[in-house]
């Protein structure tokens, strides 16, 4: 989606690549991928401005320059049932969450 700069003990991250209140609002659930391969979430707090974004806890991660920035998207698992009865045929869905 976009790469940033974190700073540890921020709670801030500002985009170096993309315009991110057109993508985050507050509690959106993103993804910082840093150095040595440490993934971790957080919770957009804010998006004050085009490049910035604001979290709702500070960046436990070193700090560093260009940090892949991922948007994690809620998915929902859809799985089909079918139930045949003596003279019809049902077709129930499950949302499982």
């Amino acid at each position: 989606m976009a790469t940033s700069t974190i700073t540890y003990g921020s709670a801030t991250l500002t985009s170096v690549s993309a315009d991110l209140t057109a993508v985050l609002a507050a509690g959106d659930a993103v993804q910082l991928v840093g150095g040595g391969g440490d993934v971790r979430n957080y919770t957009v707090a804010s998006v004050p401005s085009s490049s910035t974004v604001t979290l709702t806890e500070i960046i436990g991660m070193e700090t560093a320059t260009t940090v892949p920035l991922r948007h994690n998207r809620q998915s929902i698992k859809v799985r089909e049932v079918v139930v045949y009865l003596d003279t019809c045929e049902c077709v129930f869905v499950f949302l499982c969450f």
